[in-house]
């Protein structure tokens, strides 16, 4: 909304094999993925492990931003693994009891071969923002049809006009918080 490019929170971003813009926990299904999130709620932390996440650019929720630059609500998980209700166990011993019954239900509920499948879960009503824009900042993004780099370059460009670019200093990203990467 605040930029004159139609693609500047778009997420149809050329992907990276080793660095997908949605993380799949479950390539294979007789063996989950360890992927995980640690969240904060109300002060509150835990633990999520979702089938799938959003790692780069695409969100998830209501109005979202889609690749083709329309907005819709697009889930954050599949329906039925949004039962885990954030909150202090130890005040609030019913929540255990609440987890043991959405545990419960889902394994059985969910099945893999006929076998209870691994319990995802996901937080109630919680939702991913994008983490868009990237493609100044990172080198390695880049949109369908996009020269490599062009938009770091559009840039360097414009501030050449404001300031002397032998006095500009550049600092790389290196996914220090990126716990997939790592």
């Amino acid at each position: 909304m605040n930029s004159d490019d139609t693609k500047a929170c778009s997420c149809d971003n050329m992907e990276l094999k080793s660095y997908p813009n949605m993380y799949n926990n479950t390539v294979d299904p007789h063996k989950p993925g360890t992927f995980y999130k640690y969240f904060m709620e109300d002060n509150f932390g835990g633990n999520m492990y979702p089938q799938t996440y959003p790692m780069r650019c695409q969100a998830c929720g209501n109005n979202t931003i889609m690749p083709n630059g329309t907005r819709m609500d697009f889930p954050c998980y599949r329906p039925g693994d949004d039962w885990f209700e954030p909150g202090n166990v130890t005040k609030y011993p019913e929540i255990v009891t609440s987890h043991n019954q959405h545990i419960q239900n889902y394994t059985e509920t969910y099945k893999v071969d006929g076998a209870p499948g691994f319990p995802y879960w996901w937080p109630t009503n919680m939702t991913t923002n994008s983490k868009c824009p990237r493609s100044l900042d990172c080198p390695d993004w880049r949109y369908h049809n996009e020269e490599p780099y062009s938009r770091q370059i559009k840039l360097l460009k414009s501030l050449s006009k404001v300031f002397d670019i032998n006095k500009l200093s550049i600092g790389f990203e290196t996914l220090g918080v990126d716990v997939l990467i790592q």
